[in-house]
């Protein structure tokens, strides 16, 4: 019986870390999300189409996926890879997308790197609250 009683202490511990660990990880990429929607504005390649867009868009999918891990941590894993993916575009979009400016590189580089890394710690937590 203690067994069982240790094992149940052990599961919701690691429960409530994965929780833990879905909420950082998607409230950051939440931030990062509103970022890229301003960045262009802000960093100065808002009259640039291409670069101007995907930011923009890329930004309001970052941060609406992780809006919606936070409201419901246990769920929605699914909406952590997505974000990964988002995430490893916006590493490439540089390359692919005409216009970029290396603040828009650097800028989109970074947050991808970080969004990507964020999102499959999220997704990874995920699995241990399904």
């Amino acid at each position: 019986m203690a067994q069982n009683m240790s094992h149940a202490t052990e599961t919701q511990t690691s429960a409530a870390g994965a929780t833990k660990t879905v909420k950082t990880s998607s409230g950051t990429n939440l931030v990062l999300g509103l970022w890229l929607i301003i960045a262009p504005f802000l960093l100065g390649y808002g009259a640039i189409p291409g670069p101007m867009w995907n930011d923009v868009l890329i930004g309001i999918i970052i941060a609406a996926l992780a809006a919606l891990r936070l409201s419901s941590p246990g769920h929605s894993g699914w909406a952590s890879w997505t974000n990964l993916v988002a995430g490893l575009w916006l590493i490439i979009a540089p390359f692919v997308i005409a216009g970029y400016t290396a603040a828009a590189t650097w800028n989109d580089i970074i947050v991808g790197i970080i969004a990507a890394s964020l999102a499959a710690a999220s997704g990874a937590a995920a699995r241990k609250l399904s």
